[in-house]
């Protein structure tokens, strides 16, 4: 009788444990769905903010004299040649779109001794959401050198095959 008693104390108490365990359990994944809805807000606030500035690029470039409008953008300069004048960007805007990113994306502007100055220009400018073609365009080059330019930096920056889209995933993602 002693022992029933006890095992049953016993039983007693690995169903307290039990039910203390399923409390923090849910608990724990209340806790996690209101850290994950606060990350996916993030995300998409981010993701908001990135169209909203690659859209503003390109609607507030209304400069055609080869200087900077009014923001001193030459992202939205580079922009309005790709939609409005196609042409390669000159020296003088190449030179400003470096000064640019090396202030405002410094990780990208280190791997500049890590490429070609050929693949240094793709990348800055898929960096900044410019199209494969856009990037032809701007860098006087055909498309499928464009492309394997961004193959080959995708191996050099990676040490893995992988494809130019590939590498465009990876180059956004550099903060």
């Amino acid at each position: 009788m002693l022992q029933i008693q006890q095992l049953e104390a016993e039983n007693e108490s690995k169903r307290n444990n039990l039910l203390a365990l399923e409390q923090g359990k849910k608990d724990l994944d209340i806790l996690m769905s209101k850290q994950q809805s606060k990350i996916n807000a993030l995300i998409e606030e981010k993701k908001e903010l990135v169209t909203k500035l690659q859209g503003k690029g390109r609607s507030s470039a209304d400069s055609s004299d080869g200087t900077d409008n009014q923001n001193g953008s030459i992202i939205s300069l580079l922009w309005h040649i790709v939609d409005k004048t196609p042409r390669a960007a000159t020296r003088k805007e190449w030179n400003q779109l470096k000064l640019y990113i090396e202030e405002f994306y410094p990780q990208t502007f280190a791997l500049k001794s890590v490429v070609s100055p050929f693949e240094f220009d793709v990348m800055i400018l898929v960096r900044l959401g410019f199209k494969p073609s856009e990037i032809a365009v701007l860098t006087d080059s055909s498309l499928p050198n464009v492309s394997n330019a961004r193959k080959r930096m995708h191996e050099k920056l990676t040490k893995s095959k992988g494809s130019a889209k590939d590498f465009d995933k990876y180059i956004k993602t550099l903060i």
